[in-house]
């Protein structure tokens, strides 16, 4: 692949991550499901491997949270048999409640629904305009530099 393309693709990487941020941080704002932490927003990387750019992250609920569920789910990791035995819950208020958490995985709450959240492709999308847009202002720009060299 030509060097101008893996440079190309790098800074598509770097606006992707950049973007990620950003948009994760709305849903955020939005819904509980989508972590605040710093952990979180930095657990995002990629690679850009013959003209391939790919984005991994160590965050471990990722695909719960992009693909969201398509309805109720148990919840076998807040049990106590798991070692959970007090859960914190934010309400909608913005204050925590505690509740303690069922004894044993059959037992498990069952949670209604999480939904899909998009900001992975809508960063994306925003990463590639963005390095399109730059790329057509050049491609003019060298245009009409190239044209007045030729009037003169």
């Amino acid at each position: 692949m030509a060097k101008f393309a893996q440079q190309e693709l790098e800074a598509i990487g770097k606006s992707w991550i950049k973007y990620i941020k950003q948009e994760a941080k709305k849903d955020a704002a939005k819904s509980n499901y989508v972590p605040r932490s710093g952990a979180f927003y930095d657990s995002f990387s990629f690679t850009v491997d013959r003209g391939v750019i790919t984005l991994y992250s160590t965050y471990e609920w990722l695909e719960l949270i992009t693909n969201g569920t398509r309805g109720k789910y148990k919840m076998p990791w807040l049990t106590q048999e798991r070692g959970v035995h007090i859960v914190p819950i934010c309400q909608q208020d913005g204050t925590m409640a505690f509740r303690t958490a069922p004894l044993t995985v059959g037992k498990a709450w069952v949670h209604p629904k999480i939904a899909k959240h998009t900001f992975l492709n809508r960063a994306y999308e925003r990463a590639v305009q963005d390095h399109l847009d730059a790329l057509v202002t050049k491609i003019v720009d060298d245009a009409a530099t190239t044209a007045s060299k030729r009037k003169r």
